[in-house]
């Protein structure tokens, strides 16, 4: 009689221990991801990338006008509210590059290396497989987009501290739009990267390319192509 008692709360123990499985899967692909080099060789090269387009791009505007014999020239800066409606769609496009290769092979690597079958032998549930994998990859793309964010703020922050002349960053304005067009461009295209690899394992490679020139098209191609008309901002 005792010893039933000892083994059945030995059980429910072990059981209240036991983590969730939605958790154990972030942790394991939290791992995966910081065991990676070339995840983080990319994240740099990416980081460094953004600075040197920063600062490439510090004025892409000038103007001039006169009125009467008032003459008024000048130029708007990379980092101001107006120049990174300008600048930042050819930002978003780089990274747009670099997202489908970190999210869309999330559950498809498994398949390629033949491990899924390991994994069906266990316990884990599929939902908790597919959403562990997915949120990692999701937070993990955000990490990309808040580079983009650093980059922008840094580098502008710097040219400011170099140049009496060049505006400090409205930080209000920066974080609207890369809220309203990173984030969500980041969000859009990880999901749908990830979502289609998943359903489509064995066409990870084209979804991947559908994705790039889809969003290569829409934001650089489409806009070029509209002649003399005034094109709408590539976002």
């Amino acid at each position: 009689m005792n010893s039933t008692t000892l083994t059945s709360t030995g059980q429910q123990t072990r059981a209240i221990e036991r983590p969730h499985p939605l958790l154990s899967v972030m942790a394991w692909e939290l791992r995966r991801f910081r065991a990676s080099r070339l995840f983080w060789l990319q994240a740099l090269g990416f980081f460094c990338f953004l600075l040197f387009l920063t600062w490439a791009q510090q004025a892409p505007e000038q103007f001039s006008t006169a009125r009467g014999t008032v003459a008024i020239s000048g130029f708007v800066a990379g980092t101001s509210a107006w120049g990174l409606l300008h600048t930042l769609p050819l930002s978003l496009v780089l990274l747009v590059l670099l997202l489908p290769f970190v999210t869309a092979d999330g559950v498809t690597r498994d398949l390629s290396r033949r491990t899924h079958e390991l994994l069906m032998t266990t316990a884990l549930p599929t939902w908790a497989y597919v959403w562990g994998r997915y949120l990692i990859c999701l937070l993990m793309s955000l990490g990309l987009a808040l580079l983009l964010l650093a980059a922008i703020l840094g580098m502008g922050g710097l040219l400011h501290l170099t140049s009496s002349e060049y505006p400090l960053p409205p930080t209000g304005a920066v974080l609207l739009l890369w809220v309203g067009m990173v984030v969500t461009a980041t969000v859009l295209v990880s999901s749908f990267g990830f979502a289609f690899s998943t359903l489509l394992p064995r066409l990870s490679t084209l979804v991947k390319v559908v994705i790039l020139v889809a969003w290569s098209v829409g934001a650089l191609v489409l806009p070029l192509g509209l002649g003399n008309i005034t094109p709408p901002p590539a976002w």
